[in-house]
């Protein structure tokens, strides 16, 4: 079976390809007539970056298949469409073959009201590029690894963050006009059975919320101030034989919750976290893996090259002792290391709303809530890579 994340890469690039292919209508026989080896051509083609895959109505046969009627396709329709359905047409070299294989007929009322709204469809869709659809590919492995219940799940990278956020932008706007592409996900054979939702979290709504986080900037914004210390590191490096009481004024502040707001309505991290109990296990736990990264990156230092008394955010999110460039640069590599969990608990949320059906404990706790004082005594979750 498929695997659900190839899934939905290849339906939309079914969708969009390079002129646009119809690939909006399933039928399970469909399928079975196909040998194996063709359905697996089927699937592992990025063929819409190349070749021509314009929309083709004409009826065409295949050896040893012939024409499939609709008739013949007895077995459930799994539909794209809210509102309707849309003919498959042509799948061309979109889909990994070479030649086409079935038509199926519909009133030309019907298949004018399919061409507005598959040319909307290919419209938005051609936002993502092939590049899109690789680095989501890779984020999409990384959070079903981490819904799962995995540990040392490698972090989130800039532009995986990007284009987790792209495709939802793609898919709200399908939505909007009738398309869910996440209808077609499947287990094991059957439809998932995906929360029925009816309304959804706006584009430009978690566009917004995600922009409080850094999600798109090189690094997260885990900490509540970028200028001052608010997690304990104060205490780390030359920092803590410092004394001076005008210093600890200028540059500390307390680190009780990590630089935010006491009242939780206010934390920019609410929506993407059970309660504020949840969200305090994964920033203990990120503190702790911080110091932890940092001091084996300072143990590797020589005490001549460390820039000692000099501080300045790095990445612009997050208060460091050391300026030099290349102090900045691996300085960013342990906030990312220990940010690592934090991304992808807001990658597999913002999944999550989109109605994929990501398994999992923590999939599961994200969805239905759970008592944080039994969620933690579970061991559902270990944060430390």
């Amino acid at each position: 079976m498929l695997h659900l994340k190839t899934k939905l890469a290849l339906v939309v690039l079914g969708l969009g390809g390079a002129n646009g292919v119809s690939m909006l209508v399933f039928k399970d026989d469909l399928f079975q007539n196909l040998r194996g080896t063709e359905l697996k051509e089927l699937f592992s083609s990025l063929g819409p970056f190349s070749g021509n895959n314009s929309l083709d109505l004409r009826q065409t046969t295949r050896e040893n298949l012939g024409t499939l009627g609709v008739s013949n396709l007895s077995s459930p329709v799994l539909s794209l469409y809210a509102d309707g359905q849309l003919n498959i047409g042509s799948l061309g070299n979109a889909w990994g073959f070479k030649e086409q294989i079935t038509k199926f007929q519909e009133s030309n009322s019907s298949l004018e009201a399919s061409k507005l709204k598959d040319e909307k469809a290919r419209k938005i869709i051609g936002q993502l590029s092939k590049s899109d659809i690789q680095h989501f590919l890779k984020a999409l492995e990384k959070i079903e690894r981490f819904a799962r219940g995995e540990n040392n799940v490698e972090a989130l990278d800039q532009q995986e963050r990007r284009v987790v956020l792209k495709y939802y932008k793609v898919w709200c706007e399908l939505k909007q006009i009738g398309l869910d592409i996440t209808a077609i996900f499947s287990k094991e054979g059957e439809v998932a059975k995906l929360q029925q939702r009816d309304s959804f979290e706006d584009y430009e709504s978690l566009k917004k919320k995600l922009s409080k986080l850094g999600w798109e900037w090189p690094s997260l914004k885990v900490l509540g101030l970028h200028n001052r210390f608010v997690d304990a590191s104060r205490d780390w490096g030359s920092v803590r034989d410092w004394d001076s009481n005008q210093w600890r004024e200028y540059y500390v502040r307390d680190s009780h919750n990590w630089g935010y707001d006491l009242e939780w309505s206010k934390n920019p991290w609410k929506d993407f976290f059970v309660d504020e109990a949840e969200w305090k296990v994964f920033w203990r736990e990120r503190s702790k893996l911080k110091e932890r990264l940092w001091r084996d990156w300072h143990n590797s230092k020589s005490v001549v090259w460390w820039d000692y008394g000099c501080f300045k955010p790095v990445n612009g999110v997050e208060f460091f002792e050391g300026c030099y460039e290349t102090t900045q640069k691996e300085l960013a590599e342990v906030i990312d290391g220990a940010n690592a969990n934090i991304g992808l608990q807001v990658g597999m949320k913002t999944l999550l709303w989109m109605g994929y059906p990501l398994q999992g404990k923590r999939a599961i706790i994200a969805l239905n809530g759970r008592n944080a004082a039994t969620w933690i005594e579970s061991g559902l979750v270990n944060l430390k890579s």
